[in-house]
């Protein structure tokens, strides 16, 4: 795993003030890594992300050099999985 470090721009926050995640990513795969950050930082701050409105984000490798400035948006519209787990309990009943 590799260590990454982001910051929000839109918060002025500044290199000191990053936030820091783990990512088993290479720093080639930059649009991943940005939507781990923002995922992170969704997480973390869901109460500061305003619902959908986008974020920049800059994203640093460990050493501190930065691998560029992102703007970020998430959907508002949530995903579903479904796994069957077993019969109903009505079906079991008329069984």
């Amino acid at each position: 795993m590799k260590q990454y470090k982001y910051t929000v721009l839109d918060d002025d926050e500044t290199f000191e003030e990053t936030y820091s995640f783990e990512s088993a990513r290479n720093e080639s795969d930059t649009e991943n890594l940005v939507m781990e950050a923002a995922e992170d930082y969704y997480w973390e701050d869901k109460n500061l992300w305003e619902s959908g409105y986008p974020i920049s984000l800059e994203v640093f490798k460990e050493d501190g050099r930065s691998l560029g400035v992102f703007r970020v948006s998430y959907s508002l519209m949530p995903s579903f999985w479904v796994i069957s787990e077993n019969k109903s309990r009505l079906e079991k009943i008329y069984e």
